[in-house]
């Protein structure tokens, strides 16, 4: 029902927040959503966690 669609959308966004956030990366800080996808797909290819190695960012962000 609607209640069950509230309670995965609040989680759904917990999720996002999750995968935007984690590894502190601090306010102003832009993830390089290249660099990110090939160590995404290097951790997976390696069988390492996901959350192996630090989120690349750009520098210079706002």
């Amino acid at each position: 029902g609607a209640s069950n669609q509230g309670e995965l959308g609040q989680a759904g966004q917990g999720f996002v927040d999750q995968l935007m956030f984690w590894h502190g990366g601090g306010a102003g800080s832009v993830v390089d959503g290249a660099a990110e996808n090939r160590r995404l797909r290097r951790n997976a290819a390696l069988g390492n966690s996901p959350t192996q190695g630090a989120t690349p960012t750009l520098k210079g962000g706002s």
